[in-house]
């Protein structure tokens, strides 16, 4: 029995959707690789001689429920219909064997089928990170390949032991994508390129990317990038950009901070200038706070990181722009296909907050967000002169709203608007609004 399939190994199944795609880099092996077997014995990859003890690990389950929900469960007994399994090297605790070892990594992949992609990654994360054994018991609409530390590509075969920690980069691809067909060795920038189709480079051990690199691709440092500021500074101006778009890679950093890893959305960041904006959408970029300069025609910078996509629309405060009138005209430009808005009000400026209540009044109002999640963050609470949160409520009319604590379930019809305040400079109190908004994303 082979330890994987050669580069030159077809795949076999349904015919999946071309245009799709997912890669996952699961960290490099140098330092932290397992022995490299020579022989394809068994015994030399660990494996317990007997069949009740192989069977012994975690097994990647499709339960309908839920439009389809990918479950990984730990077993000491063979799950029947089980897609994957993996044997672990490393010590597993006991108690995940008794009744408390089954997690779901994600839901609706009959809804939409990109969902496939990022559950079988968050397998393959697992399996790495329990230096496992993988067998692939069904290629359900994908095939897998992967890279090796001497940059040589496998096919991943069904029914084969594989080595997790051979794997520096892990390929998932539809059926027939012929892509990597026939590549035996090539660079990791060659074979990242050739499954995202756009360039894209690993970054974080974990990336995702879909539908030829448009979600979760790295964009590349440039020359157009502010030097890092302290904190007061931050907060002086907005930034001048021309339309931008930056792709970051997914990994259990940002989006698994901020409670959105499996979420498929589109957010909007609104508010007047100099509210924080676009210092938000760099922190949540380069992990960094940069100066800007006020903004005299409106600006469209865009961010995407993993399946999420973030935009920020912002027209500077210049008596100009404000007599055009076209705020509304450019932020309504955006709304068709929103799935949450994170409005962003200066709590420094008190002469502003009858302004920033109108604009919030205005989208509020606007019936093609009827139904879109509002979260309103109360910006610059670090500094002494910022208002606090009950007189913040009052200047922009948010006394009556969902509350921080309600589930969606328990909402009783009421729209999910909800303030919190925060530093986006000291990262203070981003995390937990995060994680109430994506409550209310698919």
């Amino acid at each position: 029995m082979g330890i994987c399939g050669s580069s030159e190994a077809q795949a076999g199944g349904d015919t999946g959707n071309r245009k799709s795609l997912a890669i996952t880099a699961l960290g490099h092996a140098k330092g932290r690789r397992g022995p490299r077997y020579e022989t394809t014995a068994e015994f030399a990859m660990g494996l317990p001689q007997d069949e009740e003890s192989r069977a012994r690990g975690m097994y990647l389950v499709f339960d309908s429920v839920s439009g389809g929900t990918l479950y990984a469960v730990w077993s000491e007994t063979v799950v029947e219909g089980a897609w994957a399994f993996f044997f672990p090297r490393k010590d597993v605790a006991a108690f995940k064997f008794k009744g408390n070892g089954r997690s779901e990594l994600i839901r609706g992949l009959m809804v939409n089928r990109q969902k496939l992609y990022s559950g079988w990654t968050q397998f393959f994360k697992l399996a790495n990170d329990n230096d496992g054994l993988i067998k692939v018991f069904t290629n359900r609409d994908v095939e897998f390949w992967y890279m090796d530390a001497d940059l040589g590509v496998h096919f991943v075969e069904k029914d084969v032991w594989c080595i997790s920690h051979d794997m520096t980069i892990v390929a998932i691809l539809p059926h027939f994508n012929q892509s990597l067909k026939g590549v035996r060795k090539t660079s990791a920038d060659v074979f990242t390129d050739t499954v995202v189709k756009n360039g894209g480079t690993t970054w974080h051990a974990c990336i995702v990317c879909f539908k030829g690199g448009q979600f979760g691709c790295q964009a590349s440092r440039t020359e157009e990038d502010e030097e890092v500021t302290d904190d007061n500074e931050a907060h002086e101006t907005s930034e001048k950009r021309g339309e931008r778009s930056s792709k970051v890679d997914l990994g259990d950093g940002v989006l698994g901070w901020l409670g959105i890893y499996y979420k498929n959305a589109k957010i909007l960041f609104l508010g007047l200038d100099n509210a924080g904006k676009t210092t938000l959408l760099h922190m949540l970029k380069d992990d960094r706070v940069a100066v800007h300069t006020p903004t005299l025609h409106p600006n469209h910078e865009e961010l995407v990181i993993g399946n999420v996509r973030f935009q920020a629309h912002d027209l500077g405060g210049h008596e100009a722009a404000r007599k055009m009138n076209v705020r509304r005209k450019l932020w309504k430009d955006f709304f068709t296909t929103v799935d949450g808005v994170v409005y962003i009000v200066d709590a420094l400026d008190r002469e502003r907050f009858p302004e920033a209540k109108k604009e919030l009044d205005q989208l509020l109002t606007d019936e093609m967000l009827s139904n879109t999640p509002f979260l309103v963050l109360g910006n610059k609470i670090d500094l002494p002169a910022a208002v606090g949160e009950d007189e913040l409520r009052q200047q922009l009319g948010l006394t009556d709203t969902f509350g921080k604590d309600t589930k969606p379930d328990a909402a009783n019809g009421v729209r999910p608007i909800e303030l919190f305040m925060c530093s986006v400079v000291r990262k203070a109190g981003i995390q937990e609004s995060f994680q109430w908004l994506s409550q209310f994303l698919n």
